[in-house]
């Protein structure tokens, strides 16, 4: 965690001061004897600050006159982080649909937005790639909306710089952030079950994933397959055999295979929750493959998002997250830290919905 030393606060409370918009482009800031005494601090630690501003190009120092917020600030950019793998993955068309979302709520709020990619597959080649000087330290990004987890030290650079940030993950980060309680949806799922009379069920959700990661996102990616392990032997009262675990999201094969064993075990279950729409829709090919009848011989139930169409005979009963509740949400949070400077709530949690299908 950042200490903010005197000079760091008031370099903060300047930035800040410009980044609401208390100083216009080409204004003038208030003079160093009232910001003395309204912070409190000495000249040198006022001046330290406002060399650094300088070196930013945020304010421009001309001797005998004064300081100048620059003429070239933009407040009105916000960016959106999307990060090329997961773009690129069989969930991808769920990040597009937050990108999307992203752009329409900052558009509506007559903000400019700004696509940021996260180019790499890991925290440590995002911030060699992606210095805070390119996004946003020297530009006047207003601030940030990222649709996946970003590395605490790149997080805490972005608060020194007075870049807010506002996160979409799927367990609680160390900022602000939206949080897709995904533990909420295996309870409600489980409830869903019981009541349809299915008190036999398994669970197929994604674990670890292979292949090497920094060390801070193992951390991050840890910590979720944890609570979501724990949801899920929870939901089938410690049951392990009706846990299966599959390890990436890429492993069609592996998730046929691990579907066929269970539907071929000498005990099968009577249902099947599905904790990630991918692995659900892999698994869907080989119930029509087998000709499994739904529900009549295997009821269904799977993590969503609002518009996924499975394109399986029967509809689906699915629990639902939709991009457009999480982004507007992710918005008025990074809103606020823009207007004001703080948000009331650091941490909000996004529940899925649940949609009635004719699987269960």
């Amino acid at each position: 965690m950042i200490i903010e030393t005197k000079s760091r606060q008031v370099e903060s409370y300047l930035r800040n001061e410009i980044r609401r918009g208390h100083w216009a482009p080409g204004d003038r800031i208030s003079p160093e004897r009232v910001i003395l005494e309204r912070l409190r601090v000495s000249r040198a630690t006022f001046r330290e600050a406002l060399t650094r501003l300088a070196g930013e190009g945020l304010i421009e120092r001309k001797q005998g006159a004064g300081t100048f917020v620059s003429r070239n600030i933009d407040n009105t950019t916000v960016g959106i982080v999307a990060k090329m793998e997961l773009l690129a993955s069989p969930n991808g068309y769920y990040f597009k649909m937050l990108v999307e979302e992203g752009n329409r709520c900052i558009s509506q709020a007559d903000y400019h937005p700004k696509l940021l990619i996260w180019d790499g597959n890991n925290g440590s080649v995002f911030k060699n790639t992606g210095p805070v000087s390119e996004w946003g330290e020297s530009n006047g990004m207003a601030g940030i909306l990222s649709t996946c987890w970003i590395d605490q030290l790149y997080e805490e650079r972005l608060t020194s710089a007075g870049i807010h940030l506002v996160s979409v993950v799927p367990v609680e980060a160390s900022g602000n952030c939206v949080v897709l309680d995904y533990p909420y949806m295996i309870r409600k799922a489980r409830e869903l079950l019981k009541s349809h009379g299915y008190d036999d069920f398994a669970i197929m959700y994604l674990g670890e994933n292979s292949g090497e990661e920094n060390d801070s996102e193992t951390e991050f990616g840890r910590k979720f397959n944890q609570k979501i392990s724990r949801a899920t032997m929870q939901a089938l009262d410690g049951n392990k055999d009706r846990a299966i675990r599959v390890p990436s999201i890429q492993g069609y094969e592996e998730t046929c295979e691990k579907f066929k064993r269970l539907w071929f075990s000498e005990h099968r279950p009577q249902a099947v929750l599905f904790t990630d729409d991918v692995v659900c829709e892999m698994a869907l090919r080989v119930i029509q493959e087998l000709g499994i009848s739904v529900p009549d011989e295997l009821g269904i139930v799977t993590l969503s998002n609002v518009g996924r169409n499975f394109h399986f005979p029967v509809p689906l009963t699915c629990l639902e997250l939709d991009p457009k509740e999480v982004m507007t949400t992710a918005w008025r949070m990074l809103e606020k830290l823009i207007n004001n400077g703080q948000n009331g709530e650091k941490v909000v949690y996004i529940r899925p919905k649940v949609r009635e299908g004719k699987s269960l």
